[in-house]
């Protein structure tokens, strides 16, 4: 459980190089439903390197 936070904390930031690959897999993403509940913003994130 401490190394899925610790990966957590490091993916839900948002920063590069991470960000980078959340773009290539989200754009290859079609027709999806999914859901999640989390607390949201993650208190980690980065703001401004965010690749939409």
């Amino acid at each position: 459980m401490a190394q899925m936070d610790q990966v957590f904390a490091a993916v839900s930031a948002r920063a590069e190089p991470v960000e980078s690959f959340h773009l290539a897999v989200n754009s290859k993403a079609r027709n999806l439903i999914f859901s999640l509940y989390r607390d949201f913003p993650d208190p980690g994130r980065m703001r401004g390197q965010e690749k939409f």
